[in-house]
């Protein structure tokens, strides 16, 4: 009796992990579409525009609009991305030092972005692949240095399509 016990909870172990590990899985490596929509009020945004800091959606169609699909490819300690036309020809390809955590939650990779105009003030990109992988989330918060220490301003959530 006991064997068969054990057995049994062997079995639903092997099978829970099967079903639970692509679901904790986070890898957000892949490619993705460059369009994707703003949590809360629905407006378009390109993820180029994100990782060039601009967050007016306007703005970043104008000056973005040309980038299709975005290539994320994670390092160590590095997050490299391909952003590509609509012609399959890679538009613009950056790289930065990144903070990989896990929480309750989840697990994340934390990119932190420098202001080019305020060299204390910076961004921080927090990606994350959501239902399944089928979604990348991007949440974005700006500090801005004070006197009493930084101060976060919260500039919203994005969730952009696996291609």
């Amino acid at each position: 009796m006991r064997s068969s016990f054990i057995r049994h909870t062997l079995r639903f172990a092997a099978l829970a992990s099967l079903l639970i590990s692509p679901v904790l899985a986070r890898d957000i490596a892949g490619t993705f579409a460059d369009k994707g929509v703003k949590i809360g009020d629905g407006d378009s945004v390109s993820l180029h525009a994100l990782f060039n800091l601009q967050f007016d959606a306007e703005l970043g169609r104008a000056n973005y609009g040309g980038t299709a699909q975005v290539r994320i490819r994670p390092g160590k300690s590095y997050l490299n991305l391909n952003f590509v036309g609509s012609t399959r020809l890679t538009v613009d390809e950056r790289s930065w030092r990144t903070v990989s955590y896990e929480a309750d939650e989840g697990e994340g990779t934390m990119v932190r972005i420098q202001s080019p105009l305020v060299p204390d003030d910076s961004t921080v990109l927090t990606l994350e692949t959501v239902s399944a992988g089928k979604l990348l989330q991007v949440k974005v918060i700006q500090l801005e240095a004070t006197s009493f220490g930084p101060r976060p301003r919260v500039i919203g959530t994005y969730l952009f399509h696996r291609a």
